[in-house]
């Protein structure tokens, strides 16, 4: 969605009096994101700038009086903003002045149903702390560098990034992101649920060694029934079942496969090891492989979603 940022530097508060424009700028958003079109002019105000007015902003009384009149900008001004949504910080004093010169030029003046003031987003976000553009900038980290004076454009990026944060962040509703999502998801359960398969079951038989299955099966069987043996006697049934355990594994490299052995008594079973001589548990060897297939799909993904930009996402 197309949105513009607004603000306005000024002779004075209130257009009634005689105060005028003197800069004014726009910044274009399309969700939430800068795109580097603005519009931006200083202002004639066709009288002096008081002293007060410059001490803000450092607009003089002889660098304007060659700039354009609000007369030959407004068309301008009103095409560029179109009918999008309008954000401005403190909108009532923006509005106000800018509907007082559009009046007298016989213009439309701006639709306030599409006016967006940013000053009361941040009073209900932040209920009690200050608002000013200034504070909400030092809120967000956003850098107050450049701005050494008020100024319509600083001001204007400033505040695109303060609606940007105040909003919850930039890029909202591209479909590039949906469907980088959903891929994503998509290769992340499919790579969990190998992960989960190969650490619950600890160790997977393979259909091709059926003489490995039936060595497993019997030390699982001998540990039931020694279960009930004293400390001295479980100790040695426990030696006896390592070294039957660490002969088995030699013979066949574990691979995934749905015939799978009991996963908590094989659990149960790496956990009765005794410690080596070095105090360190040995477990047996537990290999995880990804098939052609699964390496395929993740090529396809990367090259698919981030072909344009593979060392920055």
């Amino acid at each position: 969605m197309r949105e513009i940022c607004l603000d306005i530097e000024t002779t004075g508060l209130e257009p009634k009096n005689g105060d005028k424009i003197v800069e004014i700028a726009c910044v274009e958003l399309f969700n939430k994101t800068k795109t580097g079109k603005f519009f931006h002019s200083y202002i004639n105000p066709r009288r002096d700038v008081p002293e007060e007015a410059f001490r803000i902003h450092g607009l003089s009384t002889d660098f304007l009086k060659d700039k354009p009149f609000f007369d030959h900008i407004a068309d301008k001004f009103l095409s560029f903003i179109g009918n999008d949504p309008v954000i401005i910080h403190n909108a009532s004093f923006d509005t106000k002045f800018l509907n007082h010169e559009l009046k007298n030029l016989n213009r439309p003046i701006l639709d306030m149903s599409k006016i967006i003031d940013s000053l009361i987003l941040a009073r209900k976000k932040f209920p009690g702390s200050p608002c000013s553009l200034d504070a909400l900038c030092k809120r967000f980290a956003i850098d107050l560098g450049k701005r050494k004076k008020h100024g319509a454009l600083i001001d204007t990026e400033l505040l695109c990034d303060v609606y940007i944060e105040l909003m919850g962040g930039a890029q909202t509703g591209f479909s590039f992101d949906q469907q980088v999502g959903n891929d994503s998801n998509n290769f992340n359960q499919t790579i969990d649920q190998k992960n989960n398969f190969s650490s619950n079951s600890k160790f997977i038989s393979n259909q091709n060694h059926p003489a490995t299955n039936q060595n497993l099966n019997g030390n699982l069987t001998n540990l039931s029934n020694h279960q009930s043996f004293s400390n001295s006697e479980n100790h040695n049934s426990k030696n006896h079942l390592n070294s039957s355990l660490d002969s088995s594994t030699n013979s066949f490299d574990p691979q995934f496969s749905t015939n799978t052995l009991n996963p908590q008594a094989l659990t149960h079973s790496f956990n009765l090891q005794a410690p080596s001589n070095h105090h360190q548990t040995n477990f047996p060897l537990r290999t995880f492989t990804l098939t052609d297939a699964e390496l395929q799909q993740h090529q396809d993904f990367i090259l698919k979603n981030f072909k344009n930009n593979l060392w920055n996402y």
